[in-house]
């Protein structure tokens, strides 16, 4: 995003729609109004499916409370915003190829809010091999509990505690990932995700797409465990694993 911060001369690179209004106040991007805020980068068009990370500094001041930040398809994010200044994150998984765009929107009627030292970059998956087509990246412990099927999956079968891995060395205390993944079946039990053997993502026993976002505070190896929460027998696949990038204070998305 260009011209993240609002200190001098007009807001490049950003279209205001929707029946609103916008000034610049103490250095401060005010919108007033039910609106769309549009930010446009340079550059070649996001491909469909990129996680998308946006940070920004908001204030909410009168009127709906609630904002949205959105692709304008189908990627949506739901923000309750008060009035003391914080910072806000988020992110949405792209799906508009025609334009590289990103939108920030009251919520539900017409509102008044400042914003400040937005963020957007696309963050890339680390996880080899997440489709699992072939074994290459992942190790199985017990290849009766936990094999690659027909090369398109994971095939889990009564899977119980940790049966496979990947090392992973962006695996570190301190740090913030989002996990996604598909259970493509489930037959019984219930699956999660650790982050160096402590960290699990929510155990899951239905079939779907899932997505946790999960802060290493502690961990006994970089490393991404497969784990049956209980004896677990189903179909994984679609891994991607994401590192939320640490603050800066302006960023150009390019």
């Amino acid at each position: 995003v260009s011209q993240s911060r609002y200190n001098a001369g007009s807001a490049r690179r950003w279209n205001y729609s929707g029946n609103a209004t916008t000034s610049l106040v103490s250095g401060k991007l005010r919108v007033q109004g039910n609106a769309t805020y549009t930010g446009v980068a340079s550059g070649s068009t996001k491909s469909s499916g990129a996680l998308v990370y946006v940070r920004f500094k908001c204030r909410w001041i009168s009127g709906v409370t609630n904002i949205i930040v959105s692709d304008n398809v189908s990627a949506t994010s739901t923000i309750a915003i008060t009035n003391e200044e914080k910072t806000y994150e988020t992110t949405i998984l792209w799906n508009y190829t025609s334009a590289r765009a990103i939108y920030i929107l009251a919520l539900g009627g017409a509102g008044t809010f400042e914003l400040d030292d937005i963020e957007v970059r696309e963050i890339t998956n680390s996880v080899t091999n997440g489709t699992f087509a072939g074994s290459t990246g992942w190790t199985f412990s017990d290849t009766n509990k936990a094999r690659v099927w027909e090369n398109s999956y994971c095939y889990l079968s009564n899977a119980l505690g940790t049966v496979g891995v990947q090392s992973r060395p962006e695996i570190q205390l301190g740090r913030k990932f989002i996990i996604t993944y598909q259970l493509v079946s489930v037959d019984a039990g219930t699956f999660s995700f650790s982050l160096g053997g402590i960290n699990f993502t929510t155990a899951r026993g239905t079939a779907g797409v899932y997505s946790d976002t999960l802060l290493v505070t502690s961990f006994a190896s970089s490393t991404l465990y497969l784990y049956g929460s209980t004896t677990f027998t189903g179909k994984l696949d679609n891994t991607h694993l994401y590192e939320v990038p640490s603050y800066s204070a302006y960023r150009d998305w390019e």
